[in-house]
């Protein structure tokens, strides 16, 4: 395979703030304050598109507040709350808008996104079980026993299969509707490299051997639903015949670039969103813009 270089501007990594680890209790009063509730984001829509809506305040409300960090001398909060508020009257998930976001908005809701996830889920000490408080100003908790928990990104790794004729390898999981189909993915396990969960992803979901020189590293972006960071990649197979597992995958396929289209033109084949870096690598297979009537719902 030829050399590539990284896919650019993924949809959850367009992060411009910059986050200083020994400014995060910069917490004052100028700084813009986003809120976060039920893993929802506050928008503003107009006919200019969607965009996040930042307040200056939200005093009244209970919640975490959470220094993220300045962009062009601007200072950016977030506040990850207990209920809704007045001031705040529409909500979309970062899954519905993380595409359409500018880079500085993006990168502060994809944080809000995943602290306030891991916030929801550390309640708890996970080495003694007592309660925990909120330290290092959202950053971490605490137990009364003082351990510290921190927020944690589970590594998963996703790619791109190609055959010797360029055919590109989808599948659909058990869960998804007929037609729904993507890249194999799958979380790295204890003990093992990106590269051999790679391997053992594609084997097991579809009983494709890769080969392990083929492997190229296209790119990264974090995944907070709830704490993943998806590593993408491409890589050749050694084998044709597709044995799905049945359990995970219940439906694999070779697809040539022409099959491709033309499945996309009918209907009859619906791409993750392009929030994902699964339709990136797919885009980047096909060698063309992947048409926004080709994506599901």
């Amino acid at each position: 395979m030829p050399d590539r270089r990284l896919l650019q501007n993924l949809a959850l990594s367009r992060n411009v703030i910059v986050h200083d680890s020994k400014t995060i209790s910069n917490l004052a009063a100028e700084n813009l304050m986003l809120a976060v509730w039920s893993g929802n984001l506050p928008v503003e829509i107009s006919e200019k598109g969607i965009n996040l809506k930042f307040l200056q305040s939200l005093e009244n409300s209970e919640g975490i507040e959470i220094f993220v960090g300045e962009f062009k001398g601007k200072k950016y909060s977030i506040k990850i709350l207990d209920e809704q508020v007045p001031e705040i009257s529409s909500w979309k998930n970062l899954r519905e808008i993380g595409a359409v976001l500018d880079d500085l908005e993006v990168g502060i809701a994809t944080t809000a996104a995943a602290l306030s996830i891991w916030h929801q889920k550390s309640k708890f000490c996970p080495e003694c079980g007592e309660q925990t408080t909120v330290a290092a100003s959202g950053w971490s908790r605490i137990c009364a026993n003082q351990h510290h928990s921190f927020p944690r990104t589970d590594p998963a790794v996703i790619c791109l299969v190609n055959d010797a004729q360029d055919n590109a390898l989808l599948a659909r999981r058990i869960d998804w509707q007929k037609g729904w189909m993507s890249t194999l993915a799958g979380f790295v396990e204890a003990g093992e490299s990106a590269e051999a969960a790679l391997a053992r992803e594609i084997k097991e979901e579809s009983g494709i051997d890769i080969d392990p020189g083929s492997i190229e590293y296209l790119g990264s972006q974090p995944w907070p639903f709830p704490n993943s960071l998806m590593l993408g990649y491409r890589a050749q197979a050694k084998n044709f015949e597709i044995k799905v597992d049945g359990e995970e995958i219940v439906e694999a396929q070779w697809f040539s670039k022409a099959e491709f289209k033309s499945a996309c033109e009918s209907g009859a084949l619906k791409l993750p969103p392009p929030i994902s870096i699964a339709s990136r690598l797919i885009e980047d297979w096909y060698g063309s813009k992947l048409q926004s009537d080709w994506f599901r719902n």
